[in-house]
């Protein structure tokens, strides 16, 4: 039985940085993996709506430092 992806559905700009802090706890990421996630979870990615909400998800995390592509890559390459 494969696994079935959840349906997107219409997030609120508070649902999306719930999730994306959820995503962030479980592992360091960068801008374009976690605005990947985001993209694939909400009903309308494509729209202006859509793309203007992860944006103010992505600028919100950078302004309170959980999100830092800096720091992405000076802990990758420390490993």
């Amino acid at each position: 039985m494969p696994f079935q992806r959840p349906k997107r559905k219409s997030y609120s700009e508070d649902e999306l940085y719930e999730y994306a802090v959820g995503a962030l706890a479980r592992r360091m990421r960068t801008v374009a993996e976690l605005k990947r996630l985001m993209r694939a979870r909400i009903e309308d990615a494509d729209s202006e709506y859509g793309q203007t909400l992860v944006e103010l998800v992505i600028r919100r995390l950078k302004d309170q430092g959980y999100l830092n592509d800096s720091q992405y890559a000076a802990y990758y390459s420390s490993l």
